[in-house]
């Protein structure tokens, strides 16, 4: 589906949802939120081949989206502040390690990064995918990593083209953690999709090996691979059970209790569980799991992705609250 139509107007009108099949209703509060947010909503299209449904979602990336519309849970600010979702998983799965906290601060010129023994890594607490890994003596580069710690601060909010709001919620700070891979790199992470405290699936991940692999909670392999912004990525099958599956679940399964869904990131470094993250928003709701040899003439089929939002049992928000939410704020 092409993100504009014939005159070059931008998809998500209210013809284009009925002509797609929503109600009255739906294709009403659709347009508008397509109207508000058309970065979103021709991503999903660009992605998927097909308009979001946000006000009557079914599959899995549609309600991530709905979530991001709708949903103000203060949860989510908590899970967005790496430092604060630090303390949520210490008071939940007491015992769970996580990386050594070396320093925390707002100014990149009070860094101690001299008086630091590589190695560690620099990172903000409250965006994804921003990070400076200082391996040993020959990567501490002082002025260029102060350079890209102002760099960060000085950005607009994470996620918000996408509306991903509660990044903006927190105050920009700067950490130093202890790195707790070796020298081929991080080590396996393992991600557990829970919803209302049940662990559905996990999706393994092992950087230094070049592996990912989809299993279900008994680590028997899902029949599954990946499609994400274009790209289909192939999962192994055969990738031994870790020894302390079990733990890793039960820690996953407090960490995500109280709550429809959230994604919970462990490390498994030589049998000791480590938190890694919790994540409201998975890859922003455009990584899409569809079943094994499934070809995708051009976009992926919605099967996969439907039987994993049956999971999801949304929770009630008003309209109005929700269209203030989704419009206004």
């Amino acid at each position: 589906m092409p993100t504009e139509n014939s005159a070059g107007i931008p998809v998500g009108s209210l013809e284009d949802y009925l002509a797609a099949g929503c109600s009255p209703l739906a294709a009403e509060i659709n347009a508008q939120i397509a109207a508000r947010h058309p970065f979103n909503t021709q991503s999903y299209v660009r992605s998927f081949g097909r308009l979001p449904n946000y006000a009557e979602p079914r599959g899995y990336t549609e309600k991530i989206h709905w979530r991001k519309m709708f949903d103000r849970n203060p949860l989510f600010v908590t899970w967005c502040d790496k430092l604060q979702a630090r303390d949520l998983a210490r008071s939940r799965a007491p015992g769970l390690r996580s990386a050594e906290l070396l320093w925390v601060g707002d100014d990149p010129e009070a860094m101690p990064l001299d008086d630091l023994v590589p190695p560690f890594v620099v990172k903000p607490n409250n965006r994804s995918a921003r990070t400076v890994m200082v391996r040993n003596r020959d990567d501490l580069k002082p002025a260029a990593i102060r350079d890209e710690c102002r760099f960060w601060l000085a950005q607009p909010p994470y996620g918000v083209c996408f509306h991903e709001w509660p990044y903006a919620a927190s105050p920009s700070k700067l950490m130093i953690e202890r790195f707790i891979g070796d020298d081929l790199g991080p080590p396996p992470d393992y991600r557990f999709d829970v919803f209302s405290g049940r662990t559905k699936q996990i999706f393994y991940r092992d950087i230094a090996r070049g592996r990912r692999g989809m299993y279900a909670p008994d680590w028997t392999p899902l029949d599954l691979d990946r499609w994400f912004w274009g790209k289909l990525d192939r999962f192994v099958e055969d990738e031994p059970a870790p020894k302390n599956l079990d733990r890793m679940v039960a820690i996953a399964e407090a960490l995500a209790r109280d709550v429809d869904y959230v994604r919970v990131d462990l490390y498994n470094c030589d049998g000791e569980v480590f938190y890694g993250e919790l994540t409201p928003y998975p890859m922003s709701g455009f990584a899409f799991w569809i079943r094994r040899g499934t070809e995708c003439n051009p976009r992926p089929p919605r099967g996969p992705d439907d039987a994993l939002g049956e999971y999801w049992k949304l929770p009630h928000i008003p309209w109005p609250t929700q269209m203030r939410n989704a419009l206004i704020e």
